[in-house]
């Protein structure tokens, strides 16, 4: 799997690294090769949030990470999925939180739409989630550095939305070259 980088917190005080955590995130496209993101605003130990984030979490123990992103799509965004393909790793630091995370990054495709599960925490900071172009992904990282811990995930994220990008623009070109037959 391809490796994006190590991306360090500049945003808060170093205190050590005392834990680790692996982190299984999707780039789910619609029908029409949108991209979702889940808009997260709130406060809470990280201060005042308002940024944009893919879907994903942590893994559990005994879970493969293609389950634990599948099981994070449909708990954060309520839709089933498919797996399309593997993006890519980065890994990454929260120095309030003294964590080490290792994410991995998969193309998904969005099914049906069901129910959302989501943590109490999480119904607190996802306010919505909504498909965008991807151009329209990235310049909205581009832009995101309103909150401490939105510049940490866009560090980690916009280099993941940009190889998305190749990807979703070579999908549409072979179902083009698919109908053209």
């Amino acid at each position: 799997m391809k490796f994006f980088g190590e991306f360090k917190d500049n945003e808060f005080e170093y205190n050590g690294i005392d834990n680790e955590r692996i982190v299984s995130r999707a780039i789910l496209i619609d029908d029409n090769f949108n991209v979702a993101l889940i808009k997260i605003e709130g406060l809470d130990e990280f201060g005042y949030r308002n940024y944009y984030e893919t879907p994903g979490g942590g893994v559990k123990d005994g879970e493969s990470l293609i389950d634990a992103c599948s099981r994070e799509i449909k708990e954060e965004t309520g839709y089933t999925s498919i797996l399309i393909d593997e993006i890519g790793y980065v890994i990454d630091y929260y120095n309030l939180i003294k964590r080490k995370n290792i994410t991995y990054y998969f193309l998904f495709k969005a099914k049906s739409k069901g129910d959302k599960s989501l943590e109490e925490y999480e119904t607190h900071l996802m306010k919505e989630i909504k498909f965008y172009p991807i151009d329209e992904c990235i310049k909205l990282y581009e832009i995101n550095d309103s909150s401490k811990v939105g510049r940490i995930v866009k560090n980690r994220e916009l280099q993941i939305l940009f190889e998305a990008k190749k990807m979703i623009e070579r999908l549409k070109n072979e179902i083009k070259k698919i109908q053209e037959r």
